[in-house]
């Protein structure tokens, strides 16, 4: 499980490595890594010099390579920034039409791991997982307790609805309402109520632009970032490491430079 890769618009390596190996297979899951204190010290240092550098900006015709978005078999791709992409090969894309700036990011990285792709081409989009876990087996324990099947499966049509749509307002509301604390040009805002709703997810300003913070958030011991503290338990007994996170001058520097003034 990578937190952020998939979001990252960055290029680098995922934020926080989970259950499985690291794309580079540099350590072993549950071993002591002695030169993690080094390679975050040259990471933060590398942040450093990245925040003090402009935005790329791409121009139409630009190749760049990104995301596969979902778009599978189509030739392109509209995102909420105003970014149109042509598919120029598996994983490199072609701007065709743009009205914001655009970071450069890879994805070939994640496509060659064995654990990732393959998850997503079986299991992610297998309508027989679907059917099971969401509607045939919450519809069908109850019983267990006498309820009668109507109950059971119109209650769980609701539980669906509402987890469905509380995992969404993240893609809505907190592109919406909300502050712009660390780049008022983007569309994503840090949003409490979507935080609470979705287990920390809400705090998308931050998200977007410092896309390989495992905290997902300035402040990752906030009540409201419950997914950043599951992380952290699971960093504790040993199922999670190189948690990445930005150095709170970069993030100063971020705020002063792009951040919305209040």
């Amino acid at each position: 499980m990578y937190r952020n890769s998939a979001h990252s618009t960055t290029g680098r390596e995922p934020a926080v490595a989970m259950f499985g190996r690291r794309l580079r297979g540099r350590i072993d899951l549950l071993r002591a890594d002695p030169g993690e204190a080094v390679r975050n010290t040259q990471l933060q240092q590398e942040e450093r010099a990245v925040a003090a550098r402009p935005l790329r900006v791409v121009a139409p015709g630009d190749p760049v390579l990104t995301r596969d978005y979902s778009a599978r078999g189509q030739k392109w791709t509209v995102a909420l920034f105003g970014v149109v992409m042509e598919r120029t090969g598996p994983v490199s894309y072609k701007v065709k039409a743009m009205d914001k700036r655009v970071h450069k990011c890879h994805v070939d990285q994640l496509l060659a791991d064995r654990s990732v792709s393959h998850v997503s081409r079986y299991l992610m989009n297998a309508l027989w997982l679907i059917l099971l876990v969401a509607f045939i087996i919450p519809s069908v324990v109850p019983l267990i307790w006498n309820e009668t099947f109507t109950v059971a499966y119109h209650m769980n049509l609701l539980r669906v609805t509402l987890v469905l749509n509380a995992s969404c307002i993240v893609n809505s509301i907190a592109h919406m309402w909300g502050t712009r604390t660390y780049d008022k040009t983007i569309l994503p805002v840090q949003n409490k109520i979507v935080s609470f709703f979705a287990l920390g997810e809400g705090f998308h300003n931050y998200h977007h632009v410092f896309p390989h913070d495992y905290r997902t958030a300035e402040f990752g011991d906030n009540f409201l970032n419950l997914t950043t503290k599951f992380i952290d338990f699971c960093a504790r007994i040993g199922q999670a490491y190189d948690r990445r996170y930005v150095p709170d001058d970069v993030i100063a520097a971020r705020i002063k430079r792009t951040g919305e003034k209040n």
